[in-house]
């Protein structure tokens, strides 16, 4: 995110909090706040002094839900950990008195209900994590500053090489030592401070859903993200700072509708939220599987000079209404940046704080909520002994969701035989047989808050998996009206080639959607 008008606290109150701290016995791990973070919900991100304003962190407008606190950043080694900001932009008297003040404000408006989260990254805070002794020290670092300040959350705002550096992982495998550490200290701190310890990210859009468009560093997120899914509370990108246009290069590959032109729009903020929820394949990163959608926010700019493709209010306020009346588990919506907002009259508050008040306010069912099924599984055509998978993914605002598989006789996904130990969202069929299966997957919610039925379920779509001795469906030759998807071989002019994506038409080469498979006669 951009900083303007940023400074750094002085060298000299890192020393008085390093000589306080050695003084002071061990800080407890912090308790999580007794108000649970409401279903939708209002987030800003404060630094002191930004965008104009000079408003204290609790003179902030009640309309924030969330305040993402700016930002950790890292020294010269870009993985020791420090608070980064300028206390003195906003508070008076000495560094002491500031950083008082300022513990002060954060317990005023945690007894409002409200959470306040530290964000770690930002336009300059660049975190490298090459091993795991770089990896102790900034999570135990973090920590320290969790414990000091009493935070309720960790946000992961990691730009530019922080992220660029993940772009070799795969969903489904994290190779980088950067995805797998991080993967590591956010684990750590969810067991450390419960389940109410927010975990958010704010990553830019190119590395999230431009994995849809592009490959390399686009997508590059998409794997630490899908490893964290079960401990995410929900995700911001950033929708600015970056090119307005790119998704009407959107293939039918990507199974995320068609292409639009405007990133900057309500139609761009709905539909790169519906990528989130629906999840979609990307061209080079593996198939993203949809979050819940109380896991996905969208991220703007409060106004004018907070940020490239600023759109007034009103176009932020359409998108949210319609993805509340789409999806009514909908988190909400995210900005940079509180100080923005406030030098600008506070427009953007004072218009979006009514419609997540109004969300909220809704009363929710007496009964366990339907899951909704946000991914359905899909068929399969393996060989004999090859690995068939089959994944479905649902998302509940209240409840936990368990899963039980079912083979059944036919196409139907009513009655069968419960799979004993099939019990998880992704389940792996037996192939050891040649012949035809049927499956398919109930969903099941259960809320022992509700007042009525403590239980509710849903049936996914029933698949076929069909398993074969010799040849796919289309052969072993390629051809030219067969669509191949990734994983598949095909043989062309003597040569196999395995298919990286979703391809018709495309003929093989050592290159697009093909692999030239080594040692290939």
């Amino acid at each position: 995110m951009s900083r303007f008008k940023r400074k750094s606290i002085t060298a000299a109150f890192l020393a008085v909090i390093i000589l306080l701290s050695s003084m002071m016995p061990a800080a407890p791990a912090f308790a999580a706040s007794g108000t649970p973070l409401k279903p939708h919900v209002n987030i800003g991100y404060w630094l002191g002094g930004n965008g104009g304003s000079n408003k204290t962190l609790a003179q902030a407008s009640q309309g924030w839900d969330v305040i993402n606190v700016s930002f950790i950043e890292t020294k010269g080694n870009y993985y020791t950990p420090c608070l980064s900001m300028d206390l003195s932009a906003v508070y008076s008297g000495s560094e002491a008195q500031q950083a008082a003040a300022f513990k002060a404000d954060i317990q005023t408006l945690k007894a409002q209900g409200k959470k306040v989260v530290i964000s770690c990254g930002g336009q300059n805070g660049v975190v490298h994590l090459d091993n795991a002794s770089q990896r102790d020290i900034f999570l135990n670092g973090v920590k320290a500053i969790i414990d000091e300040y009493d935070f309720d959350g960790f946000d992961v705002d990691f730009e530019g090489s922080s992220i660029s550096c993940m772009n070799a992982d795969r969903i489904g495998s994290l190779t980088t030592q950067q995805s797998i550490n991080l993967e590591y200290i956010l684990r750590n701190l969810k067991n450390t401070y419960g389940s109410d310890f927010i975990i958010s990210a704010a990553p830019e859009y190119c590395y999230v859903q431009g994995g849809a468009i592009s490959t390399g560093n686009y997508g590059a997120f998409l794997p630490v993200l899908d490893a964290c899914r079960d401990i995410l509370t929900y995700i911001h990108p950033q929708y600015y700072n970056g090119f307005n246009a790119d998704f009407t290069w959107l293939q039918p590959s990507a199974n995320a509708g068609p292409p639009f032109t405007q990133v900057y729009s309500a139609e761009g903020y709905i539909r790169l939220s519906e990528m989130l929820i629906t999840g979609f394949v990307s061209m080079d990163k593996g198939t993203f599987v949809g979050l819940r959608p109380d896991q996905v926010a969208f991220g703007v700019p409060a106004r004018n000079g907070a940020g490239s493709g600023a759109q007034s209010v009103s176009v932020y306020a359409s998108a949210l209404n319609t993805l509340l009346a789409q999806y009514p588990t909908y988190r909400g919506i995210m900005t940079w940046s509180i100080g923005w907002d406030e030098s600008g009259g506070n427009s953007f508050v004072n218009t979006i704080a009514p419609i997540i008040t109004a969300a909220n306010n809704l009363q929710p069912s007496a009964d366990a909520q339907t899951p909704i099924i946000t991914s359905q599984p899909s068929d399969q055509s393996v060989r004999l002994d090859g690995t068939a998978v089959l994944t479905v993914a649902a998302a509940v605002s209240k409840g936990t969701l368990s899963y039980q598989w079912y083979q059944v006789s036919g196409k139907v996904n009513t009655g069968g035989t419960a799979i004993n130990g099939a019990t998880s969202s992704t389940y792996n069929p037996p192939t050891g047989t040649e012949g035809t299966n049927y499956y398919y997957c109930l969903v099941i919610n259960t809320d022992s808050a509700a007042a009525g039925n403590k239980t509710a379920t849903a049936a996914s779509n029933a698949v076929t998996v069909s398993v074969t001795e010799n040849q796919l469906p289309g052969g072993d030759t390629w051809e030219a009206d067969v669509v191949y998807t990734a994983g598949q071989t095909v043989i062309y002019q003597g040569k196999t080639y395995l298919c990286k994506w979703w391809t018709k038409g495309d003929i093989p080469s050592a290159g697009g959607p093909w692999e030239l498979q080594n040692g290939s006669n």
